[in-house]
């Protein structure tokens, strides 16, 4: 069966396309194809209809199967890259891998310039997903000199891809600022969307703006369904929880890890438990339950792989632990192993080394680290609950000291309610 005549017209010039990007000539094209040189010549400059049967041919040997060369297949492929998109968009990467290996075929045809946008788009989403962080700059790059042409949908996906990629790279002011560019644009009739108000609520909560993050994942909740998988709302109420513990908002935050407790059974996940028990250790220490908290510290130790941040966290807070109750002896063997853990991250080296400086408070040189190093480091890094212990602990210490501390204790006052005032306000310390 032979195709009609504005199908073929438009067929041509696509196949040629193919097989250029493709790198085979028409020679190999028409044997591989079982057709001849002429054929396909004429096939490409629109002179001969083609059967069915040959342009199956023709897109197995240019392994474009999936390409859009008939007109009505133009919006097959679209629909196909929004399969694809859903796909990724549930983590599910390594089906989201299988399936780009047909819909990549369209990068081979540049005429497709709607398709390819979109196409680009999915894929700097993938690969941010799968942490090939570069590889997702490299190709968001790819989309700038197209930036004008984008439509508002576009656009959406470009900022928060941008946000994203801003993100993994710790660059938080800079990430929330492409995503309210991206939440701007659901303000002009597109579906809001779960996972960038998550990603919102999580910036905020890294900038320290505890109030405006858990008002960004209570709308989380709201927009959650079923279909929404039940790790989306295990992350939502965990985070939700690490902001109420930041705001000291103790049995809110007792209730929702008490919640994601249960969740973490159907799981089965070993860093999600390491995560919730990690978050009770948390809890007890901003309780000053010391002893209760080294207990929940201990069981989420077994469960984080060695080397990342939240092992980390968990030898941090179980120092900050040993600490508080003066186990000095117990202590100061685990600071030095922190200190060694730590060598190349800067956050967690300043929180050991201000530990360790507080096992020596009395010392001028320990509250001189502790003042001019942890706490302004503290709040470049907006970590501003851990700042605002050190400014009460600074405060008490220089109060029990007696009248010739006063003017360093009321400078650490100043300095705490300063910080009240960002973290509940988001001014500007």
């Amino acid at each position: 069966m032979r195709i009609n005549r504005y199908d073929t017209t438009l067929l041509g010039g696509k196949v040629k396309e193919l097989r250029i990007a493709r790198g085979v000539t028409q020679d190999e094209l028409a044997v591989a194809a079982f057709s001849d040189a002429p054929t396909i010549s004429k096939i490409e400059n629109g002179v001969l209809s083609c059967t069915e049967d040959l342009l199956w041919e023709i897109k197995k040997v240019l392994r474009a199967e999936a390409a859009p060369l008939l007109e009505g297949e133009h919006n097959e492929f679209l629909e196909k890259l929004h399969e694809w998109y859903d796909i990724i968009s549930e983590r599910n990467f390594a089906l989201a891998k299988e399936r780009q290996v047909a819909l990549s075929a369209i990068t081979c045809l540049p005429s497709e310039k709607e398709l390819n946008i979109i196409y680009a788009l999915f894929e700097c989403r993938l690969l941010l997903g799968l942490n090939e962080v570069e590889s997702a700059y490299t190709r968001m790059l790819t989309l700038e000199p197209q930036f004008d042409a984008l439509n508002d949908i576009q656009r959406y996906h470009y900022y928060y891809n941008k946000g994203t990629y801003e993100i993994k790279n710790s660059r938080n002011e800079e990430a929330l600022e492409y995503y309210m560019k991206a939440f701007d644009l659901t303000k002009r009739g597109l579906k809001d969307s779960l996972p960038l108000y998550y990603n919102i609520a999580y910036a905020y909560y890294r900038i320290g703006l505890y109030s405006r993050s858990i008002a960004f994942l209570e709308k989380s909740r709201e927009l959650f369904s079923s279909d929404s998988g039940t790790v989306s709302m295990f992350h939502i109420e965990n985070l939700l929880a690490t902001n109420y513990i930041k705001t000291k908002a103790l049995q809110v935050a007792k209730m929702l890890l008490n919640k994601c407790s249960k969740d973490i059974e159907s799981l089965q996940n070993k860093t999600h438990v390491g995560m919730v028990l990690t978050n009770y250790g948390y809890l007890y220490v901003v309780a000053k339950k010391f002893n209760k908290a080294l207990d929940y510290l201990k069981k989420a130790e077994a469960y984080l792989e060695e080397g990342t941040e939240y092992f980390l966290e968990v030898l941090y807070q179980k120092s900050r632990c040993l600490v508080a109750i003066n186990r000095t002896t117990a202590c100061t063997p685990l600071l030095a192993e922190g200190i060694e853990r730590a060598q190349g991250n800067d956050t967690y080296l300043t929180l050991f080394m201000s530990l360790s400086h507080l096992l020596t408070i009395n010392q001028k040189e320990s509250t001189q680290y502790l003042e001019d190093v942890s706490i302004p480091f503290l709040l470049k890094i907006k970590n501003y609950t851990t700042a605002l212990d050190y400014c009460e602990l600074l405060a008490d210490y220089y109060k029990k000291k007696g009248k010739g501390y006063n003017g360093k204790r009321l400078k650490m006052v100043d300095l705490a309610q300063n910080i009240y005032k960002e973290m509940y306000e988001g001014g500007e310390l």
